[in-house]
């Protein structure tokens, strides 16, 4: 009998070199002043250690004998998604955060298959009210861009 990797146990060793590699990156970070106990580092820290213990557990979970395939819709679907997120990494330094977020929104809403009218009224309001509470709310402002700032 034939042992085969399951796509979850697949993807539960790429989230561990991930995790691992987010942690060591994030020993990078300053230590906090003397008053904070935890400093800035704690919270990226105990995400990557959430992930690999998830991970972990995905890993040492017996796997269904005859899980059903995943549909090849389902899998364009996830594919495109995947795209989408890196389209939006690689734009938002040279476009800035409305065109790049707003691209996001109304790819994964088009993915979805959304009526294009009410995918364009969500991403554009979806981007707007995530504008209002880092830059109203949280006062955090988005670095200018190679455009220049546009929001």
């Amino acid at each position: 009998m034939r042992h085969v990797l399951g796509i979850d146990r697949v993807v539960a060793l790429i989230c561990i070199a991930v995790a691992g590699l987010y942690l060591s990156a994030s020993l990078g970070i300053a230590q906090g002043s003397f008053g904070d106990p935890l400093g800035p580092r704690a919270f990226p820290q105990i995400l990557g250690a959430l992930l690999i213990l998830f991970s972990i557990i995905t890993l040492v979970q017996p796997s269904a004998r005859q899980a059903p395939a995943t549909p090849l819709a389902t899998l364009v679907a996830i594919a495109i998604c995947a795209a989408l997120v890196l389209g939006f990494i690689l734009l938002l330094p040279v476009v800035g955060y409305a065109a790049t977020s707003f691209l996001l929104f109304l790819g994964f809403l088009l993915t979805l298959r959304e009526p294009l009218r009410l995918a364009l009224l969500y991403a554009a309001g979806l981007t707007l009210l995530f504008y209002v509470v880092f830059t109203v709310l949280l006062q955090t402002y988005f670095p200018p861009t190679l455009l220049g700032r546009i929001f």
